[in-house]
């Protein structure tokens, strides 16, 4: 569950980067979408590295589980 969060996160986070570039907006509409995607983005990256560090724990105990 918490990867598909991750995901939706990076996929909001990542366009809104190029949003941020567009100079035809606002200032304060490019400032929006540049804090939005900075903020997205680092919450969906923390979150895929929790994701992975407990899947890497998993594999560790089947591992070492017998069968």
């Amino acid at each position: 569950q918490m990867g598909k969060w991750a995901t939706f996160l990076l996929y909001g986070g990542i366009p809104s980067f190029y949003l941020a570039a567009v100079e035809s907006f606002p200032a304060g509409l490019r400032t929006f979408f540049e804090v939005g995607a900075w903020i997205t983005c680092v919450i969906g990256i923390v979150l895929y590295y929790i994701v992975a560090f407990q899947y890497l724990r998993e594999i560790g105990a089947r591992l070492r589980s017998p069968r």
